[in-house]
């Protein structure tokens, strides 16, 4: 015998949502898996040297600090692994109607309002 149950979306005040580069994390010593989001970027110089001039009074850059690359993590979460196998799932699932309907899936090609749930 099934039954119905009814879900309800709450979101608190502070909600936001957050551009994603990547995800780094790994296995609890609980067996829960730890998920940090990050979202990468170039940072900018530590520093710069100009040659500054009558002509040129903004300066020309002569030497610049070493690039570095920024990995700004945006949020962690902590999943037990039947919830992660169900993110699995379902990612998996997204995916492959994404190829099927776009041919390959190109990045920005998803209409407002398109989406699941698990």
């Amino acid at each position: 015998m099934s039954k119905r149950l009814r879900f309800e979306w709450h979101y608190p005040e502070d909600f936001s949502h957050k551009p994603v580069s990547g995800i780094y994390g790994g296995l609890l010593p609980s067996g829960d898996l730890l998920l940090e989001f990050f979202l990468e970027r170039m940072a900018p110089p530590e520093y710069e040297i100009r040659e500054i001039s009558e002509s040129n009074p903004g300066g020309k850059p002569v030497e610049f600090a070493e690039q570095k690359v920024v990995r700004t993590v945006q949020c962690g979460m902590v999943a037990n692994l039947q919830s992660v196998r169900s993110f699995h799932e379902w990612l998996g699932h997204t995916l492959r109607q994404i190829d099927a309907q776009k041919g390959g899936g190109i990045r920005g090609e998803k209409k407002t309002g398109e989406g699941g749930y698990l």
